[in-house]
């Protein structure tokens, strides 16, 4: 299936996307079997990873991270970003070559390096990260393993639906107040001398699932404006 995102619903994939968050607690690292990250990869990771969540929370407090990376390949909703450029025009013709995925506005100058990340996304599919406390931010923040992500679940019902038996531990409400909301990403796709990363990330609260692209000039990460990809707002 071919998406355009023009013509996408966002609402109604937000809502089964969020129901599905719901309905999944979160996996420990143990259980997901997560490695450490690669040391050449650190660096240039972890410098992406800061720009990302600050633009993704609305804290003034604390971020609120997951501890280890997810795998976009077994996320709902989650299709692979491929380039406008190589997508036909011909909806047959889409259709019997089998072409699905995020349509992105991939600039000219930057294709080679994006067929680098495709690659790189495919070969590490499957893999998880565990995360360190190697981020550089404006405020401090938690890694949270699967018990802290199961605690901050109890602070309020998921979706905003209350049953009979659901009450609010206010202990917990009250810790979370003005932190967060909990971030999860996967870990950064790059292409070959690491110009350019790819990182798909999902806000807990809203479930809000998208990629990010940053470039590296001159030594300095920055965020990508890239029509078909999440934007990242830079502070």
């Amino acid at each position: 299936m071919y998406i355009d995102r023009r013509y996408f619903c966002v609402e109604l994939c937000t809502m089964l996307a969020c129901m599905k968050c719901a309905a999944q607690p979160p996996e420990s690292s143990t259980e997901r079997d997560a490695i450490r990250m690669p040391s050449e990869r650190a660096d240039d990771s972890y410098a992406i990873f800061s720009l990302l969540i600050p633009s993704l929370q609305n804290t003034k407090k604390e971020y609120l991270v997951a501890d280890t990376t997810e795998d976009p390949s077994r996320q709902a909703f989650t299709q692979t970003p491929i380039a406008r450029s190589e997508v036909p025009q011909s909806p047959i013709t889409r259709a019997l070559k089998g072409i699905e995925g995020i349509v992105v506005d991939v600039p000219e100058r930057r294709l080679t390096q994006f067929h680098q990340v495709q690659e790189d996304y495919a070969s590490r599919k499957g893999e998880r990260l565990r995360l360190e406390p190697k981020f550089n931010m404006p405020l401090p923040y938690q890694l949270m393993d699967s018990k802290l992500m199961a605690e901050y679940e109890r602070r309020e019902p998921a979706l905003g639906l209350v049953t009979q038996t659901w009450q609010v531990d206010r202990k917990i409400a009250r810790h979370y107040r003005g932190r967060g909301p909990l971030s999860r990403m996967s870990e950064v796709y790059f292409d070959r001398f690491r110009t350019l990363g790819l990182v798909w990330a999902v806000k807990a609260d809203d479930c809000l699932l998208n990629w990010y692209a940053f470039e590296k000039q001159d030594g300095r990460w920055t965020a990508a404006s890239w029509k078909g990809l999440g934007m990242c707002v830079q502070a």
